[in-house]
């Protein structure tokens, strides 16, 4: 496992850190993790989330409810052993892992290194990016905006 723990995106949203699997609750945190997980180490604006939670028609609570999501992600991530990942600077959140403890952002360098590969390397490097996949990419989580 890379760093303090892994982030699964690529099939059902997921957090395993080094004493097991975070308890996420719903499909709205499962879907900010899974949207901070894939800009690891940069902000995401609190507008761009709420767009990706509700669309065009965001209830008058929203952000309200999405520092409620984050607020529950931090703790699940704590409580499986991650260390202050989840962090809030303007305009929004950034989770401070590195992008290879993401799927998909390695199943990308992936890719990449089987581009500039040889035809016998490439082909180890695509097996070993498919073996990331977990079934449908957010299978679990509810994504309704554009702002992915």
């Amino acid at each position: 496992m890379p760093g303090p723990g892994e982030l699964r995106v690529l099939g059902p949203v997921e957090a395993i850190g080094p004493t097991g699997r975070a308890e996420l609750h719903g499909a709205r945190q499962r879907a900010v993790l899974g949207v901070l997980a894939l800009h690891a180490g940069s902000v995401v604006p609190i507008p761009r989330l709420v767009d990706v939670l509700w669309g065009e028609d965001p209830p008058r609570t929203a952000v309200k409810t999405l520092h409620s999501h984050v607020a529950r992600i931090r703790q699940a991530l704590e409580d499986c052993g991650f260390p202050p990942v989840l962090l809030t600077r303007k305009p929004g959140y950034v989770l401070t892992v590195t992008p290879s403890s993401v799927d998909a952002l390695r199943f990308e360098e992936e890719l990449r290194a089987a581009k500039r590969s040889d035809p016998g390397q490439a082909v180890t490097a695509l097996r070993e990016a498919l073996r990331l996949w977990h079934g449908e990419a957010f299978a679990d989580a509810e994504l309704d905006g554009w702002g992915l």
